[in-house]
């Protein structure tokens, strides 16, 4: 039986390799967008802490703690707003990204299936030789001999 080798191997190792790329820079923008999503959460928690320690101050109101506890809270609303704004745009990148990752993938599986129908159809050619190749030596043994 000869080897069966598929033409476009190097072309499909390449296009795994850029696959493989796709879904690494996939995997950075989702670590990005998760990076964001925690700096949300630790802002939030700070904007809790000091809306919560304004509100238990009991006693006198003092003037300048209220208005730096409200430049503080405005500060805080505007960074949120801030690294919202940034997760958006991360957002956008990471379904641009799956967008290409899902086109290399498509690419790659077309590969596949063409390598598998080619090395079946291989098999089914070198099967029907070797059966050939047997009718014609059973052929030749029962044979009458002149």
């Amino acid at each position: 039986m000869s080897q069966f080798k598929f033409r476009l191997e190097t072309l499909l190792k390449m296009r795994i390799a850029e696959r493989d790329q796709r879904q690494s820079e996939l995997s950075e923008a989702e670590y990005a967008v998760s990076i964001l999503q925690e700096q949300v959460r630790q802002v939030d928690e700070e904007f809790q802490a000091a809306r919560s320690s304004r509100s238990q101050s009991t006693g006198p109101v003092d003037v300048d703690q209220l208005l730096s506890s409200h430049r503080y809270e405005a500060m805080l609303t505007s960074q949120r707003q801030q690294i919202l704004r940034q997760q958006k745009i991360l957002d956008e990148a990471v379904e641009q990204r799956r967008l290409v990752l899902v086109e290399a993938n498509r690419k790659v599986r077309t590969l596949e299936k063409l390598k598998e129908n080619q090395l079946a159809e291989h098999e089914r050619v070198e099967l029907l030789r070797e059966i050939k190749l047997f009718d014609e030596a059973g052929a030749r043994i029962t044979a009458p001999t002149r």
